[in-house]
């Protein structure tokens, strides 16, 4: 396994770098754990030395997330990772993996070890009645610890589990396709108006494609793309451990959707994303405030998320810097951060994360430390396989991007840490050439003894999540 530390910008962010090590200093150790959903690997890191930019970070664990407890082998993809509401040194601390092949693996974390605990395997097609589950896109807990849902893309429904952490015992609650979801008998006035046009647009007809709890775990957000009716469901879904359907309290549609789903520092609100690979597609951050349900289905404010024209395709989201004073969003395809102050939602800055030992860095989903003061962010393969698949550069390389900041605004990049996990190998042709490639905008894949052929990692690392010590969730 080959792992190069690339440093950048250390010259010019010694000061920073200072006062942003003092910060440093107070936020207790942690983990940063990844998955190359390519080959079906994970990787743990420790915090403290992806923080570290004098050393190349080597993992403090790695397991092969290939099952031999699921029909054909839990070796498809595993997507992204969430961790249940609990402080990852109490016994009931878990991790839980989505695959698009249609599992879920659920792992004891063991923080501090880098060796997990594989303590579940659910077939997701068993308890959808022998329905294939194919592209499983994640699963996300309830921050009660009582449920546990997921979006199937495969199946355009949502699959909800009650979870009992202790007994390791996790029961099919439910699978309810969108296109069954009811709206709200209380659903009145505005809010009503709001659902309907939105129902009407077509985003019941849609594929759910990310999801999350409010921070009561009584409500949970959709987002879901349906051509012309993509857009957020808002469900009440306080009645699933009782066997009680979702019902819908909120529906907005005409914009493409990212999965960068996040609650805000103080409670009160939701915050969604619009990314797309198209350039006639705008690109956008949501703030949904709790107050309004049952109000309004609209957002109670918009920030605009400009491209460099050919689509930026906004995904991962999280808050940075101390306190979690501001937002960052992730263009995996322009290779920048759009920063925006919660408070008065507004776009306040962006951050170019190209330089030139990463030119194009492909970073996707992110995460931060315990105090916010440094952020985490997976960088895509050469090739990769979901969501941006034609998007080929033999530029690109996998692992992780360390970026630090102290309170948000603006940070620099640490250090980059390249993985490589010794699979097999792929050759990668430029653009141009015309006996391999009849497209103008990217590389190709082609063969070993093709001219120009580049040979790159196949890794294409995607599902990212901080287990932070003091609190893990």
């Amino acid at each position: 396994m080959r792992i190069k530390s690339t440093l950048t910008a250390l010259a010019t962010g010694m000061g920073l770098m200072a006062a942003a090590g003092a910060a440093n200093a107070f936020h207790p150790a942690g983990e940063v754990w990844m998955v190359d959903q390519q080959n079906a690997e994970l990787y743990i890191y420790g915090q403290g030395s992806l923080d570290n930019p004098f050393i190349d970070s080597e993992p403090m664990g790695r397991m092969s997330l290939i099952s031999p407890d699921v029909a054909g082998g839990a070796s498809g993809k595993a997507h992204l990772i969430a961790f249940n509401n609990v402080n990852p040194f109490d016994r009931d601390s878990r991790a839980i993996l989505a695959y698009l092949s249609g599992e879920i693996q659920i792992f004891k974390t063991n923080a501090g070890t880098g060796s997990p605990t594989l303590v579940e395997t659910i077939d997701v097609s068993n308890a959808d009645v022998g329905k294939a589950a194919n592209s499983l896109h994640m699963c996300g807990p309830s921050p009660d610890n009582k449920l546990m849902a997921c979006s199937s893309i495969g199946n355009k429904e949502l699959i909800f589990y009650k979870t009992n952490y202790k007994a390791d015992k996790y029961t099919h609650a439910g699978s309810y396709p969108l296109a069954g979801l009811e709206v709200s008998s209380k659903l009145k006035g505005q809010a009503l108006t709001d659902t309907n046009t939105a129902i009407a647009a077509g985003i019941l007809a849609g594929k759910p494609i990310c999801n999350n709890f409010t921070t009561d775990s009584q409500v949970t957000f959709v987002t879901v793309t349906a051509g012309a009716g993509s857009g957020v469901l808002i469900l009440d879904t306080s009645g699933i451990a009782k066997s009680k359907a979702p019902k819908i309290i909120g529906a907005f549609a005409g914009t493409a959707v990212g999965c960068g789903l996040v609650n805000s520092q103080d409670g009160t609100s939701m915050w969604t994303n619009a990314g797309s690979k198209s350039p006639t597609d705008s690109e956008a951050a949501y703030r949904w405030d709790y107050a309004d349900f049952g109000v309004k289905a609209t957002p109670s404010a918009t920030v605009a998320l400009p491209s460099k024209g050919d689509g930026g395709d906004v995904h991962g989201a999280q808050f940075a810097g101390l306190g979690g004073g501001f937002l960052w969003e992730v263009e995996r395809l322009d290779d920048r951060i759009h920063v925006i102050d919660p408070s008065s939602a507004t776009l306040v800055n962006t951050i170019d994360l190209e330089t030139a030992d990463v030119p194009n860095p492909g970073a996707d989903v992110l995460d931060r430390s315990q105090s916010g003061t440094t952020m985490y962010m997976s960088l895509r393969g050469a090739k990769p396989i979901t969501a941006i698949p034609a998007s080929i550069d033999a530029d690109r390389t996998p692992g992780i991007m360390v970026y630090q900041t102290i309170f948000g605004y603006s940070g620099f990049q640490l250090k980059t840490e390249e993985v490589d996990g010794g699979f097999d190998r792929i050759y990668i042709c430029p653009a141009h050439d015309d006996e391999h490639n009849h497209d103008d905008d990217d590389d190709v894949i082609c063969a070993e003894g093709d001219e120009g052929a580049v040979e790159v990692a196949s890794d294409d690392p995607h599902g990212l999540k901080s287990l932070n010590y003091l609190s893990g969730f």
